[in-house]
């Protein structure tokens, strides 16, 4: 019975994770296929086009930078579950968008959760997972972002479709025209709604991963957290190993590992004197 309930616990992780690659894919290739449709029923300058575009990319710049450190701070799971709750207001502020800004903030919230969700849910996968299977099995999450990019084209294909049929049923009918564009765009970004919110519920019932618990000198929730994946004795061997991880960890100080010691940067130094000479010699300059 405890092997059936660990698999099952691993299994369920690892679809929770599939399902945040999905989303991530899907958020980065959605756009391609909606913005046609977009600036039929928006009115947006070029300027206004490429802002939205990129503010996906834009997002995930910023909250790349912090992604870590709020892990750190606020737990593994209470940032995925943010993440998750960012990622279904992000689908209703674009849907319901109206104009350029609301549209802008939406795409940008996308980002932002997209991000966080790239550096945490690999991150939770890392630090749960068994050490024997943790670099194949963490692989779901990339799969699954490359499908949801795959997935966000036959969206977009679906829903053209269905706007190509509507159009040409219109009879050259200008409102019905613009309603069949306006009704594509927007279901495109709603389709991806339920698998949102089966990826924000599902974080609920996953627990806390054992090195931020052991971080936090909880050593009973560490080693009940391994217990749901891992049998009783393997999860009693791995709480050992991460405890002597983490003290092989905190005995480093900052001199030890930082990028500025001295032979490091007298080694960039030489580097850089030696590049001059390559350099002046070419140009046949004094070196």
């Amino acid at each position: 019975m405890e092997t059936i309930s660990t698999a099952f616990y691993e299994r369920y992780l690892l679809v929770i994770a599939g399902f945040a690659g999905l989303l991530y894919g899907v958020d980065v290739g959605i756009i391609s296929v909606a913005l046609p449709f977009i600036g039929k029923t928006i009115p947006l300058s070029m300027a206004q086009t490429s802002i939205v575009v990129y503010a996906v990319l834009g997002g995930s710049m910023v909250s790349s930078l912090g992604a870590g450190i709020l892990a750190d701070w606020l737990r593994r799971k209470s940032v995925m579950l943010s993440s998750g709750a960012l990622f279904l207001v992000s689908v209703f502020l674009i849907a319901s968008s109206s104009h350029f800004l609301s549209l802008f903030l939406g795409r940008l919230l996308q980002g932002i959760s997209g991000d966080v969700i790239g550096v945490v849910v690999p991150l939770f996968l890392a630090e749960t997972l068994n050490a024997s299977t943790r670099g194949r099995r963490s692989a779901v999450f990339q799969l699954m972002l490359t499908f949801g990019i795959l997935m966000a084209a036959w969206i977009g294909w679906h829903y053209t479709q269905q706007a190509t049929f509507a159009i040409a049923a219109a009879g050259g009918n200008a409102t019905a025209i613009t309603a069949a564009e306006d009704h594509a765009w927007r279901k495109m970004f709603l389709s991806v709604a339920y698998p949102r919110a089966i990826f924000f519920i599902g974080c609920f019932f996953l627990s806390e991963t054992p090195r931020w618990l052991l971080n936090q000198k909880r050593q009973w929730d560490a080693l009940q957290s391994l217990r749901r994946s891992l049998a009783d004795q393997e999860a009693h061997r791995q709480l050992e190993e991460i405890q002597t991880a983490l003290a092989a960890s905190s005995q480093r100080s900052f001199d030890r590992d930082s990028l500025f010691q001295r032979r490091y940067v007298s080694g960039l130094q030489h580097s850089d004197r030696a590049a001059w000479r390559v350099y002046a010699f070419h140009l046949h300059l004094p070196n």
